[in-house]
């Protein structure tokens, strides 16, 4: 987990790496590699080779931030523009053709639960980022562009309310109702920041 202090806002940010997550199947090295990349803030990041069942999940403890303030939890994801170490007549180029085409047949789902009892869930295509859910029964998922092709979902926002020990937020990304194998995904991690940062790094790259 790294962490720093936002100058706008003067308010601490934290980002938990892929490592800090509960990744389904993490360990399996025909489903997940841990690679190195030098547009990360970590060492390794998680990189999705192919799975049926997708299903992140985290948790964060709000006593590390700051009561009345709200904040967004955020996945950093990058999709793969082509796979490594293939090219474009192999059979490894033809299966992650396939599994990226998972991306467009089903939504992801992001869900936040915090401690207060509220119940965030909401969902987004990750390669059509303007399709529509709504025939999917879900709202859509805040997201925005950032840079070097990395894109962050807001799992859901939150205020942090006054108490001593006001206990730990859970957040999660999963899909898996379609069916679809999935890969060519990068998964830097979660990032916990003030909503006004979130909101002002939307609007920057909706102008």
């Amino acid at each position: 987990m790294k962490f720093w202090i936002e100058r706008a806002t003067g308010k601490l940010c934290f980002m938990l790496s892929a490592r800090d997550l509960d990744i389904c199947q993490g360990d399996d090295n025909h489903c997940w590699h841990w690679v190195s990349q030098d547009d990360t803030s970590f060492k390794e990041i998680a990189e999705l080779l192919a799975v049926c069942r997708l299903d992140v999940q985290g948790q964060f403890d709000c006593k590390l931030l700051s009561s009345g303030i709200a904040y967004a939890v955020s996945f950093r994801l990058k999709l793969h523009e082509s796979p490594r170490g293939t090219d474009q007549f192999d059979r490894g180029f033809l299966l992650f053709l396939r599994r990226m085409y998972a991306w467009v047949r089903k939504p992801v789902k992001f869900l936040l639960t915090t401690p207060w009892g509220d119940h965030q869930e909401s969902a987004r295509y990750l390669s059509n980022t303007d399709a529509a859910v709504e025939k999917e029964g879900y709202q859509l998922t805040p997201f925005r562009h950032v840079e070097e092709g990395w894109m962050e979902f807001d799992a859901g926002r939150f205020v942090v309310e006054e108490e001593d020990n006001p206990g730990l937020i859970k957040f999660c990304m999963r899909e898996w109702e379609g069916g679809y194998w999935k890969g060519g995904l990068l998964l830097e991690g979660v990032k916990i920041q003030p909503t006004s940062l979130a909101i002002e790094s939307t609007n920057a790259n909706q102008e």
